[in-house]
C-alpha cells in the first residue's frame, strides 16, 4: 500500500487536506468520489530509504545482551513492552542502542511486531535473535525468549574471549620476535660491520651470512614491504569470495595446536545456536536455514544447506550429518539419541557445554607450550645472531694475543 497526501473540497465547499493509503493513485481518486470528494491534487509520499552506516551503528554485544536481560527483568515485573522500551531507551549506556530502541517501540506503536521492527536492523540483530523473538511472540513466551537471548549472547561473548586469548598470546610474542629482529637487522648489523671493515679482520661464514642477510633487507625493505601489502590485500579480497573463505577456513582448522580450537569454536556456536532455536519451538527446516550462517565457518554453513535438502527429501538430520567430516561422531550421535528420544535441544546443549569446556582446557594447554617454546626460538635466533657478530672479535683479539 502507497501513502498519498492529497487535496480536496466536500459538498459544502470545505476545503479537506489528509494522507490516506491506496494501492494506487487512482484507486484513492476513485474512492474519494465515492465520498463526495473533488479531489483539486494527489501526490504519492515517498519515503526516504535510510541505509544503515557501518559506523553509525556501533554497538558492543554486551549491551545487546544487557538491553535483552533487562527486557526479560521488566516483562516479569508485568510491566508491558511499549513502557519497558520507552524505560530502557532512557538509561542505555550506548546512545546509538538508545536511538535504536525508541524506534523499534515507534515501529511496535504503530502496529508492528518486535521480531519485526528487530529485523530491521540485520547488522544488529542476528537471524537467531529475530527467530526466537517470533517464536516467543507465537507461543506466549516472550519473557523465557529475552532470558535464552541473553545467555547466548554471554556465552558468546565468552566463547569470543577464550578464542582470543588463544590467539592473542602468539600474536604478541611474534610481534615481539620480529621487533627484535628488525633492530638486529637495521641497527646493530651495520654497527658490527663498520667496527669490522675498520680493523680489516676476515669474517667468518656465519657472519657474512648474517651481514648479507641484514644488507638484502636493508636494500630491499620498501619493496619487501610493498609485496607484504599485496599479499596481505589480496588475501583480504579473496577472502570476501566464497572460494577463499573455504580455502581459509580450512587452513585455519588445519593449523597445528591452534586449528583445534577454531574448530570447537565454530562447533561449540554451532550447537549452541542449533540448540536455542529447536527448544524455542522453531521448526528444524527453518532452524537448519539459519544455524549455518552463524558458526562463523563456511564449511559448516554449506554442510548445513546440503543437510536441509537432505531433510527437505525425507532423510534425517543425524544421517544427514555423518556424510560432513567437519561434524565429530560425536554431535552426529547425540543428534542421533536427541531425535529418537525427542530431546534434541537438550542433546545439543550437552555437547555444546562439552565443546566450551574442551576449548577452555586447550587454551589453557596452549598458553603453557606457546609461551616457553616462542620464547626458545628467539632466543635461538637472538643467540645465533650474537655468535656471528662476536666470532670475529674473538678472532681479533686471538690474534692480538699471538
Amino acid at each position: 500500500m502507497a501513502r498519498f497526501s492529497y487535496f480536496a473540497r466536500d459538498s459544502a465547499g470545505e476545503s479537506i487536506q489528509a494522507i490516506a493509503e491506496a494501492p494506487s493513485l487512482q484507486h484513492l481518486v476513485s474512492t474519494l468520489k465515492k465520498k463526495n470528494l473533488v479531489v483539486i491534487s494527489a501526490r504519492e509520499i515517498k519515503e526516504k530509504v535510510r541505509r544503515e552506516k557501518k559506523k553509525t551503528v556501533s554497538i558492543k554485544l554486551t549491551h545487546i545482551s544487557f538491553f535483552f536481560r533487562q527486557l526479560a527483568t521488566m516483562l516479569s515485573a508485568d510491566i508491558p513492552l511499549v513502557d519497558s522500551l520507552k524505560d530502557l531507551s532512557t538509561q542505555g549506556e550506548s546512545f546509538p542502542l538508545s536511538k535504536v530502541i525508541n524506534e523499534l517501540r515507534a515501529n511496535i506503536e504503530k502496529g508492528s511486531t518486535l521480531s519485526q521492527s528487530l529485523a530491521k536492523y540485520p547488522r544488529l540483530f542476528s537471524p537467531l535473535i529475530i527467530a526466537t523473538v517470533k517464536a516467543g511472540e507465537e507461543g506466549g513466551k516472550l519473557q523465557n525468549a529475552f532470558e535464552q537471548i541473553s545467555a547466548y549472547l554471554q556465552d558468546k561473548l565468552a566463547l569470543q574471549r577464550e578464542v582470543k586469548s588463544a590467539t592473542a598470546y602468539p600474536l604478541v610474542i611474534a610481534g615481539f620476535f620480529v621487533i627484535a629482529l628488525a633492530f638486529i637487522t637495521f641497527f646493530l648489523i651495520p654497527k658490527f660491520e663498520t667496527i669490522f671493515s675498520e680493523f680489516g679482520v676476515a669474517l667468518p661464514f656465519l657472519t657474512k651470512m648474517i651481514i648479507s642477510t641484514s644488507h638484502f633487507l636493508f636494500k630491499n625493505f620498501p619493496y619487501l614491504l610493498f609485496i607484504l601489502f599485496l599479499l596481505v590485500s589480496g588475501a583480504v579480497r579473496y577472502n570476501h569470495t566464497k572460494s577463499g573463505r573455504r580455502f581459509f577456513d580450512t587452513m585455519k582448522i588445519r593449523l597445528p595446536l591452534i586449528g583445534p580450537i577454531f574448530q570447537m569454536s565454530s562447533l561449540s556456536y554451532f550447537c549452541q545456536t542449533f540448540s536455542i532455536l529447536i527448544i524455542s519451538g522453531i521448526s528444524m527446516l527453518k532452524c537448519l536455514e539459519i544455524v549455518g550462517g552463524v558458526s562463523g565457518s563456511i564449511l559448516i554453513e554449506e554442510a548445513t544447506e546440503r543437510i536441509r535438502l537432505g531433510v527437505i527429501g525425507g532423510s534425517d538430520v543425524s544421517s544427514e550429518m555423518r556424510r560432513f567430516s567437519i561434524f565429530p561422531l560425536l554431535i552426529v550421535r547425540m543428534l542421533a539419541v536427541g531425535e529418537k528420544t525427542g530431546k534434541m535441544g537438550e542433546m545439543l546443549t550437552r555437547v555444546s557445554e562439552f565443546y566450551r569446556r574442551e576449548l577452555t582446557a586447550r587454551v589453557r594447554v596452549l598458553t603453557s607450550v606457546l609461551e616457553p617454546v616462542m620464547l626458545i626460538g628467539l632466543a635461538l635466533v637472538v643467540g645465533i645472531v650474537v655468535i656471528a657478530l662476536y666470532l670475529p672479535i674473538f678472532k681479533m683479539s686471538g690474534a692480538m694475543g699471538a
